[in-house]
Parts: C-alpha cells; structure tokens; sequence
C-alpha cells in the first residue's frame, strides 16, 4: 500500500472511534474509585486529626482503571 492510503485508513478509523473511545473515557473518569480516603476526626482530646483509610479493593480498581484509560489513549494514538 501507498503511504497516503495508510494515512487515510488512520485518519478514517480515528473518525470512526473518537466519539465511543470519548465517551467510554468520560465513563472510566466519572465511575474511577480514588485510591484513599481521608477522614478528619476530633480524636478525645479535642484536637482535629486526619485519618487516611487504605482500601485494598479501592486501590485494585483504581490502578485498573488507570490501565485501562493508558490503553484506550495508546490504541488512540497508535491506530
């Protein structure tokens, strides 16, 4: 093939999959867990503290969707 047809064949699928890729990218950034929670307490004494709260099953699907955000920007990129 020609150079100018593969380019064409690029740029014709990024056309025909920027608006789903878009869209799924959108959902992953609005359903993605944070990897932590922090919580302000006043402990008995009367003074503020912060808490941080680790949760293990949080942090697996926050690295996931991470992953997945990193292939779907790649596969946009590279197609």
């Amino acid at each position: 093939m020609f150079p100018a047809m593969v380019d064409s064949q690029i740029m014709q699928r990024r056309r025909l999959y920027a608006v789903p890729i878009s869209k799924l990218r959108l959902l992953i950034i609005c359903h993605i867990a944070k990897p932590e929670e922090v919580l302000i307490v006043v402990d008995e004494k009367g003074n503020i503290v912060h808490e941080t709260m680790k949760d293990n099953d949080i942090i697996l699907q926050y690295k996931f969707f991470i992953l997945i955000e990193k292939k779907i920007d790649g596969k946009a990129e590279n197609s």
